[in-house]
């Protein structure tokens, strides 16, 4: 993916990855990485064929995106592109 290349070449650390398909019906790949010493986490989402990024930096050890008051999983959640014109 695009966005580790870019984050290694920046002096992030690639740590893993796990793919969250199927989250509320949107597909999403989390990325997690150290920068000296702070967590930041990536979300790549897919919506209607389109990608956003989420990045998330310094967040509490006990992150998880997957809890529905995650600030992270209510922005992803909310993604709405039914109101986007793509030509």
């Amino acid at each position: 993916m695009m966005q580790k290349k870019t984050l290694e070449s920046k002096g992030y650390t690639f740590k893993n990855q796990r793919d969250l398909s199927n989250f509320k019906n949107i597909n999403v790949v989390e990325q997690s990485y150290d920068k000296d010493g702070m967590p930041v986490y990536g979300y790549i989402c897919e919506v209607d064929g389109i990608q956003y990024i989420v990045s998330v930096a310094n967040p509490p050890a006990d992150w998880e995106i997957t809890d529905g008051n995650n600030p992270a999983n209510v922005l992803i959640s909310s993604i709405d592109t039914s109101n986007v014109q793509t030509e």
